[in-house]
C-alpha cells in the first residue's frame, strides 16, 4: 500500500510510502493521495491533515520510470491536462495538488523534496521542515525562483520557510509575489497582511511556547 492514513483525534497523518522510489508519485499513489485527502475533507470530525513521506524522502517528484514506460503513448498525461474552459480539472500528475480543501494541510518535509515534490510541498497550507533539511529546502526553493521568479509554489514554500526562521521581511516579499501570481488564493493574501501588520511577531511567541510544529502550525492555520 503506497498511501496509508493514521488518525489521532482530529489530526490525520497521510503517509506516502514508496521508499523504494524515494516517494516518487506514480498514478496509483497519486489516486490514493487524492482519495485520502477527499475523505479527510468529508470527515466532519477531522480538523487538520499532515502529509509526510516515509523512508527518508518527502517526495522526489513524478516517477520517471513510469514516465519512461509511456514512450510513444502520451494519452495518460494528456488526460491530466488542465482544461482551458470551465470544466472541472482532473487530478494533477502529482495527485492532490489541484484540490481546494476546506481544512488545512501541513506538509511535514523530512528529507528531500525535489521537482514535483516541491509542488506537493507547496500545496500544503503550512510547511514544517525538519531542522537537518531546512536549509536544503530553502536552497531548492531559491534555485527554482532563479529560473522562474514568479513561481507560486516556490514563493509560497520559501515564505513559510522564512517565517519558520523568523525572517519576516523576506517572508512577506515571497507571499506578495505568490499572491500576485495566484490572486484567488486567500491564504497568500492573509499571510501577506499578517506580515505587513507585524502580527507575525505573535507567531514567534507562539513558537516559543509550542515548540511542536503540530501545535504551532495548526494555530496559525486557523
Amino acid at each position: 500500500m503506497s498511501v496509508r492514513v493514521e488518525k489521532k483525534g482530529a489530526v490525520w497523518t497521510v503517509i506516502h510510502s514508496r521508499a523504494e522510489a524515494r516517494n516518487a508519485v506514480d498514478p496509483q499513489s497519486a489516486e490514493a493521495l487524492v482519495e485520502a485527502f477527499l475523505e479527510f475533507d468529508r470527515d466532519a470530525e477531522a480538523a487538520v491533515a499532515v502529509l509526510w513521506g516515509e523512508g527518508g524522502a518527502f517526495c522526489s517528484g513524478f516517477d520517471l520510470k513510469h514516465a519512461a514506460s509511456l514512450t510513444g503513448d502520451t494519452r495518460p498525461l494528456e488526460n491530466l491536462a488542465y482544461p482551458l474552459d470551465d470544466r472541472t480539472p482532473p487530478r494533477g500528475p502529482m495527485g492532490p495538488t489541484r484540490l481546494v480543501l476546506s481544512k488545512p494541510v501541513i506538509a511535514a518535509v523530512a528529507g528531500h523534496a525535489v521537482a514535483g515534490g516541491l509542488e506537493l510541498a507547496g500545496w500544503g497550507d503550512l510547511h514544517y521542515h525538519s531542522a537537518e533539511h531546512h536549509q536544503e529546502g530553502v536552497e531548492l526553493f531559491q534555485k527554482v525562483l532563479q529560473m522562474d521568479p514568479q513561481n507560486v509554489a516556490a514563493n509560497r514554500g520559501l515564505g513559510y520557510a522564512y517565517m519558520q526562521r523568523n525572517e519576516f521581511a523576506k517572508a512577506k516579499e515571497c507571499f506578495e509575489r505568490a499572491a500576485a501570481g495566484d490572486p484567488k488564493d486567500a491564504r497568500l493574501h492573509y499571510f501577506s497582511a499578517l506580515l505587513a501588520n507585524r502580527v507575525a511577531m505573535m507567531f514567534a511567541a507562539v513558537s516559543g511556547v509550542y515548540p511542536s510544529f503540530s501545535h504551532c502550525a495548526c494555530m496559525v492555520a486557523f
